[in-house]
């Protein structure tokens, strides 16, 4: 008897194993991007000078670049992790999550763009 279940339960799990296609078995992998993240709070007034800037930025390089928006009093444990000083901070991250730039205060929207093209951020 014990052999029989045994054998059924072998059957059941081969049987659902086999009828997984890969879609199912895991996500599709998404391409990764690098990103842009701006650290800054909403009363600092060089922040609220990049929020257009980055704006206009994340709809200028969409599907080459995440720009992100850091509120540092909503998300502390992040701010702590990329030991943030000042604000605004950009920080340049690559596709494989890696920090290769960082820069301190206010970021004119040209010399930006030049630095995110010089990194091959954006084409």
């Amino acid at each position: 008897m014990k052999e029989k279940v045994l054998i059924a339960l072998v059957l059941v799990f081969f049987i659902g194993f086999l009828s997984i296609t890969p879609s199912q078995a895991e996500p599709a992998a998404k391409p990764k991007l690098p990103v842009l993240m701006e650290f800054g709070r909403g009363i600092c007034i060089p922040c609220r000078q990049m929020k257009p800037i980055l704006e206009s930025l994340a709809r200028e390089s969409e599907g080459q670049l995440v720009v992100q928006v850091v509120e540092i009093d909503s998300k502390p444990e992040l701010t702590r992790r990329y030991r943030i000083m000042v604000i605004p901070t950009q920080v340049f991250v690559d596709a494989n999550g890696q920090e290769v730039y960082r820069h301190l205060g206010f970021y004119p929207k040209d010399d930006l763009v030049a630095k995110l093209k010089e990194l091959k951020f954006i084409k």
